[in-house]
């Protein structure tokens, strides 16, 4: 899941006044927060396409790409994912109404 996805339902929440919880990308994490490239991290564009980062998407042609603001995802497991978007944890629920 490209981050900007989240972003995009998050900034929709809190211009509505409505709480946002953020479980997980799932099994992936910010690549930029790892050290190092592997054969399990890919580059997602904000329009759904990705590709293997060390295969199909070098620097330069991720550079290219602007528009398409490309992230670099790492496949760490769902235990190991951050459950932060943009350095925080989203964890508001709606009030319950009696």
């Amino acid at each position: 899941m490209h981050p900007d996805w989240a972003r995009k339902i998050r900034d929709a929440c809190i211009a509505a006044r409505t709480p946002f919880f953020f479980k997980q990308f799932g099994e992936f994490q910010d690549g930029s927060l790892l050290s190092g490239v592997s054969k399990r991290d890919f580059i997602v564009l904000n329009d759904g396409r990705f590709a293997h980062y060390s295969y199909d998407f070098d620097q330069d042609t991720r550079n290219r790409w602007p528009h398409f603001r490309p992230t670099m995802m790492a496949r760490v497991g769902k235990s190991k994912a951050a459950r932060t978007l943009d350095g925080r944890t989203w964890d508001q629920f709606p009030e319950p109404r009696i």
